[in-house]
């Protein structure tokens, strides 16, 4: 959890943004990549309490 509020902190960053020549999500487009990631995130959750890998 930590690491992906870290990685949005990074990539939003304006430092940065001129760095790579981008510019930062806007709220929609933030929001269309939680509603895509969320559910990978609770499917592969899913998928490991039935079948961990170790």
């Amino acid at each position: 959890m930590a690491v992906g509020i870290l990685q949005c902190l990074f990539s939003q960053w304006n430092m940065m943004n001129q760095v790579f020549n981008t510019t930062p999500l806007t709220f929609i487009q933030a929001l269309i990549c939680m509603g895509v990631g969320l559910p990978v995130v609770f499917i592969a959750l899913i998928l490991q309490r039935f079948h961990p890998l170790n």
